[in-house]
């Protein structure tokens, strides 16, 4: 994880707060030039379509790029200085241009207001300083109906990499090879795998479908009705 990755992680960029700030605008997101250490340094930074933070520093004597600052082997004195003002700067840009949205894909976010909304339920973080997995929990019953893990998406045998979402809900064992034809099903990661199933975060199934399999699973973890 490089500096702008630790800094802006469940950020989101307020795009008026961005140019009220000093960004500029371009085809590709945003553009940021400033001086840092009393003009040693510029530092350019870009903001991409999805939200993405880079950033580059340049001396301003040499116009050399300070590639010191991202390589983890540069140490010192100096180098951690620079690095220190670079990541105030940071620091400063989110809190004034951007807000925090614990969910890396809108859809999760949106799924999670939904619940929200239909349920009364917030997610339920698991464990300190870790904000990869949350749950919602059915409140007659405190049992799991919807669980959200941050995996590599190579896990779930997709083609590409990196970072992606899940939640996964409870089904009914029978219906699971009908809904594994659906593109963004998969089997489920980390949990029983006749029970239940993996939602993709990534608009590939529509809110729709996923509220729809959301009610089945919070349905399913409900209380039993007792037989007369």
């Amino acid at each position: 994880m490089n500096l702008e990755e630790f800094v802006f992680q469940h950020q989101k960029a307020i795009p008026e707060r961005l140019l009220a700030y000093g960004f500029q605008p371009t085809r590709e997101g945003y553009d940021l030039k400033c001086h840092l250490l009393s003009d040693q340094f510029e530092v350019r930074l870009s903001i991409n379509i999805n939200g993405q933070v880079s950033g580059k520093l340049y001396d301003c004597e040499t116009g050399e790029a300070y590639v010191n600052l991202h390589t983890p082997q540069a140490q010192g004195p100096f180098v951690t200085m620079v690095r220190e003002a670079y990541l105030e700067l940071l620091e400063e840009i989110a809190r004034q241009c951007f807000v925090y949205q614990p969910f890396l894909f809108e859809q999760t976010q949106r799924m999670s207001q939904w619940i929200e909304a239909h349920y009364g339920d917030k997610p339920e973080f698991l464990w300190q300083n870790d904000d990869r997995h949350a749950v919602w929990r059915h409140r007659q019953t405190g049992k799991w109906y919807a669980i959200m893990i941050q995996v590599e998406a190579s896990k779930l045998q997709l083609s590409r990499s990196g970072l992606i979402e899940i939640i996964n809900v409870k089904i009914d064992p029978q219906k699971r090879d009908l809904y594994l034809q659906q593109r963004g099903c998969k089997l489920c990661y980390h949990m029983n795998k006749k029970h239940w199933l993996s939602l993709i975060m990534d608009d590939s199934l529509s809110d729709h479908s996923i509220q729809s399999l959301l009610s089945e699973s919070y349905v399913l973890t409900a209380p039993r009705k007792k037989v007369a």
